[in-house]
């Protein structure tokens, strides 16, 4: 084994030749000399079991590999190689005639095959330095494969671990839906009962103050009621159950009928505007009216007594609006953003009132757009408030789906 510098003038290309036979090293040796760019530096064993020998004490770029050394016949020199030093570029050797044998050669992890016969000085640096490049390319190809695989593995975990927690979810979510209708369903039972008898002791009252006492109480069970409908709505909206009945609807005797009882329970003036040619809406006729009875309630509540509220109806394009407007203490400009979220409430520091529970105005933004619908909002401190939400026009007789929304 010996090793010979044939260029000075630049970093050499360490090269590892396994050749046996002294005359075939030699003809490499007189190739690689003739090239100057890049140098090379060419080293000799003679046995496949000394060339690995070299490989373990010394540097080296590329190796060039004799099929027929006399420790290693054919390709199971080349087998050992690569199982030895993997990441090192083999250029294979053989001294036959051309057949089969580069298509196997690479097969067996060869970058490239030449025959001693035709071997050419530019033919074999040429080959040399392209095997080295696509050794290259192919450790960078598994490295980034390895990369891939360690972030795809880590992103199958991570889906692993989301959908595990998405089932959890799932089921807390049930488990939550299961409670708040059992509970809603365990408050009723009671309330009803309190309810009739209210009514039944109202219906005997023989004196003012006990008629007072009972009717406020009667009140309130009322508030109670629809509290829970608004839990069960608010619950249905979450879990996607909400149901609806969509079909085209008269929306001009929803409203007119719904303010006028409402503001008459409230004991409250109200001032209603409806074009008598008002198209048919598609909507919901129950909901329609849970929407409007909500926005008058809040008109009310954040309004004087003495001050009128104001429902307009009003025909745009293929969409009917409704408008609400109060007189009352208005909205802080902060509050605004947020008016529709769930849970929010809107507590004045001129009269202490707040809206409720916080999921009345939510539930309508909810059933708004559950029907094609936009809502929105102005208002200024101390001036008033206006909500108005829209509604698709009917075009058709034809009933809507029942079904969750």
């Amino acid at each position: 084994m010996h090793a010979v510098a044939v260029a000075m003038n630049a970093k050499p290309i360490r090269v590892l030749l396994i050749e046996d036979n002294p005359g075939d090293a030699g003809l490499v040796r007189v190739a690689l000399a003739a090239s100057v760019e890049p140098p090379f530096e060419l080293t000799v064993a003679g046995t496949l079991a000394g060339g690995l020998d070299r490989i373990a004490a010394a540097p080296t770029d590329v190796v060039l590999l004799d099929l027929g050394l006399p420790d290693a016949r054919g390709f199971e020199g080349l087998h050992r190689l690569r199982a030895n030093a993997p990441a090192l570029p083999v250029v294979a050797l053989t001294g036959g005639a051309p057949g089969p044998y580069a298509d196997t050669a690479v097969t067996y992890g060869a970058q490239d095959f030449l025959f001693k016969n035709t071997m050419r000085p530019d033919t074999l640096a040429r080959t040399l330095r392209y095997a080295i490049d696509r050794q290259h390319v192919l450790a960078r190809m598994h490295q980034a494969r390895r990369r891939l695989q360690t972030d795809l593995e880590a992103a199958e975990a991570a889906w692993r671990e989301a959908r595990r927690a998405a089932d959890r979810l799932h089921r807390l979510d049930s488990t939550r839906s299961e409670f708040v209708a059992q509970l809603c369903h365990d408050l009723r039972s009671p309330l009803s009962v309190v309810a009739s008898f209210t009514a039944a002791l109202l219906a005997r009252a023989d004196d003012d103050d006990r008629r007072w006492r009972l009717a406020v109480m009667s009140r309130n069970l009322e508030e109670m009621n629809l509290l829970i409908e608004e839990i069960l709505d608010a619950a249905a909206i979450e879990s996607g159950t909400l149901r609806l009945r969509i079909r085209p609807t008269d929306l001009a005797t929803i409203v007119g009928r719904t303010a006028t009882e409402v503001a008459a329970a409230a004991d409250r003036h109200i001032d209603l505007d409806i074009p008598a040619d008002c198209p048919r809406a598609r909507a919901d006729r129950l909901r329609q009216e849970q929407i409007l009875a909500n926005l008058l309630g809040n008109a009310f509540k954040f309004s004087a007594a003495d001050t009128p509220v104001a429902v307009t109806v009003t025909v745009e394009a293929e969409l009917l609006r409704v408008r609400v407007t109060d007189h009352g203490i208005g909205i802080p400009e902060p509050e605004i953003p947020g008016l529709f979220g769930k849970y929010h409430r809107i507590v004045s520091e001129d009269t202490n009132r707040s809206a409720g529970t916080g999921l009345g105005l939510y539930i309508c933004k909810q059933l708004v757009e559950a029907q094609g619908g936009t809502v929105g909002i102005r208002s200024r401190a101390g001036q008033g408030t206006t909500v108005d939400y829209t509604v698709p026009i009917s075009h058709d007789d034809t009933p809507g789906q029942s079904g969750a929304r």
